[in-house]
């Protein structure tokens, strides 16, 4: 009903009472949420009260969800890498799972799988699909550490969230990849339009398009630090190489 990027203002309360009277919400917490939502639905059928809600919604609401989008709600961030708060069940929490389907139309719950968001170097700038980057993970902390199930990591565009095309349709990284790990029992991963000199093919996801874009880390049947809260990958840096 809109475009990503251009999110919709007053209109998006038109299809509002057939959204919520076609299926019960199971997020526990959203009863008020529900009730406010279909009293908007009602107010803006007055014309003046519908350009009140249209302007409060493009004055207020764009810029709280941008600030939001950046954290995914009530997330954190260490290593430049952002843990959201909740997941998959959000409760009261409608900031990070508006953010969540801004991102994807479905999320799975944090027991399943937690999701790192990555989209700025160790330098704090934006990552860009023009640089080259890698991802170190020291021997004694390898992401089979953190997941019971297995791990992945993808690379999405800043404005659809869409995996970037690429002439090898390698669209991520993770345990069944070809991995060459280092002497020292390392693993490096590593982003970059084409591939380094000398980096085995298997850690390498072709990152082209000349655009910003954004690391997706999974750690499916999280454990340890990432089921606790209290782990975050390490940091992006961007590689010059030889």
């Amino acid at each position: 009903m809109f475009d990503m990027e251009n999110l919709p203002g007053v209109e998006a309360f038109d299809s509002a009472t057939l959204a919520l009277d076609s299926e019960a919400d199971t997020n526990r917490g959203m009863e008020s949420l529900t009730a406010n939502t279909r009293a908007i639905a009602a107010a803006i059928k007055d014309p003046a009260e519908r350009a009140r809600v249209d302007k409060a919604i493009k004055e207020r609401a764009y810029a709280d969800f941008g600030k939001g989008a950046v954290i995914i709600g009530h997330g954190t961030i260490k290593n430049n890498w952002v843990r959201p708060k909740v997941c998959g069940v959000y409760e009261d929490d409608w900031l990070a799972r508006t953010c969540v389907n801004f991102g994807g139309i479905w999320a799975n719950t944090m027991e399943e799988v937690v999701y790192y968001k990555g989209a700025m170097d160790s330098n704090g700038k934006p990552l860009h699909s023009d640089n080259t980057y890698s991802l170190t993970f020291p021997a004694d902390d390898l992401p089979p550490k953190y997941a019971k199930y297995f791990w992945s990591v993808i690379a999405v565009d800043g404005k659809h969230m869409r995996v970037l095309p690429n002439p090898l349709n390698r669209f991520l990284l993770n345990n069944q990849s070809r991995l060459q790990y280092g002497k020292d029992g390392s693993l490096t991963l590593y982003f970059a339009p084409t591939k380094p000199a000398e980096v085995n093919d298997g850690n390498w996801l072709p990152t082209p398009g000349s655009q910003d874009y954004r690391l997706t880390f999974r750690f499916y049947g999280p454990r340890g630090g990432v089921a606790a809260g209290s782990y975050y990958p390490p940091a992006v840096r961007q590689f010059e190489g030889r």
